[in-house]
């Protein structure tokens, strides 16, 4: 039995060990996309460039225009980002409230380095990192609700 223990632990110390890994590999991706100068230069040729700006200009942040040249695509990689920053959060953490305002600190940070890096920081990008991190709450909360659903349902047809 201390034998079977021994190995379900260290299974659940290398699972672990690997989510905080592919977290790390996560962010590091995501301070790449954010800081380079050209992501369009970075997704088709690999390009990574990065310029620092000692005069960021954050004007543009607090203007919500839908006539900004950013493409339902771009948001929806931005929210598809941070859903999947917000699950690995949630393996590493095992909290969602944690997992939730890392996410968001997290988002807020990148949103906020951008101007440093000659980049633009856009309300409109922030509000889709939310709608990713949003949408993985609602999805956690309906599996989670699901699941419980199901084990009660369980318990009333096995009880003898």
């Amino acid at each position: 039995m201390k034998i079977i223990m021994a190995v379900h632990t260290s299974r659940k110390k290398v699972g672990i060990a690997m989510y905080v890994f592919l977290l790390l590999i996560w962010i590091v991706i995501i301070l790449i996309a954010t800081c380079t100068n050209d992501v369009s230069a970075l997704i088709e040729r690999g390009e990574i460039q990065f310029s620092i700006d000692t005069t960021p200009d954050f004007s543009g942040f607090f203007q919500l225009s839908l006539q900004q040249s950013t493409s339902v695509f771009e948001l929806g990689g931005h929210a598809c980002i941070f859903f999947v920053l917000t699950m690995l959060f949630l393996y590493v953490t095992k909290e969602i409230v944690a997992a939730i305002m890392c996410s968001i600190v997290f988002a807020i940070i990148t949103e906020m380095i951008q101007p440093f890096f000659g980049r633009g920081a856009e309300l409109l990008d922030l509000l889709a990192y939310f709608f990713g991190i949003g949408l993985y709450m609602v999805l956690y909360g309906v599996v989670s609700l699901c699941l419980l659903m199901v084990q009660g349902f369980y318990r009333l047809l096995t009880v003898k």
